[in-house]
């Protein structure tokens, strides 16, 4: 899959900082090397709502002028959520914080940054995850459970922790808006 990205240079502050989000138009093409190409080009508009990016809008697109049209089951097919998710993660349109500005997201916590309980390591690596999978568009509690082994009810306790605690703060806003001071 080629993608191809066009965005405003503004963006979001996610998470009380510890994340941005750029929107963008994102454009994906099949190319030879897709598993199930689609015959179509895909265009997507991404933005961030209630802290994760979300497509805002999606068009299918003929790739030539003698190309078949695009039926209701090819539509069906086109993988919203897995696109929105390699946009933010792997394109970069969700960063994190660097010493040099913002950069790729890192390496997710190790299976094991739970088994001590509770502590501030842990509870920041918790809440670094949750904000990069709810930013990626993806459900951090399905995430905690398939590749950490954390029960939904076990990370909802961790989450009430990590907010009351406020190592997980849910604000978000415009980066311009910062710039202006109004934040």
């Amino acid at each position: 899959m080629l993608m191809a990205i066009e965005g405003p240079p503004d963006g979001w502050i996610l998470y009380g900082g510890r994340l941005s989000a750029t929107p963008a138009t994102v454009t994906l093409t099949p190319d030879d090397e897709d598993k199930d190409p689609l015959n179509f080009e895909v265009v997507m508009d991404l933005d961030v709502i209630d802290g994760r990016l979300s497509c805002t809008r999606v068009a299918a697109q003929r790739l030539s002028e003698d190309a078949p049209g695009i039926s209701t089951e090819d539509l069906r097919r086109i993988p919203v959520a897995s696109y929105v998710r390699l946009a933010a993660l792997e394109l970069g349109l969700v960063r994190e914080p660097t010493d040099r500005g913002w950069g790729q997201v890192g390496p997710l916590p190790p299976p094991d940054f739970a088994k001590s309980g509770m502590t501030d390591e842990a509870l920041d690596q918790f809440a670094r995850l949750y904000a990069i999978v709810q930013a990626a568009g993806g459900k951090p509690s399905g995430v905690l459970l398939n590749d950490y082994g954390m029960p939904r009810a076990t990370s909802s306790r961790w989450l009430a922790t990590a907010r009351r605690r406020r190592v997980l703060v849910e604000d978000h806003y415009r980066i311009e808006e910062a710039v202006r001071g109004q934040r």
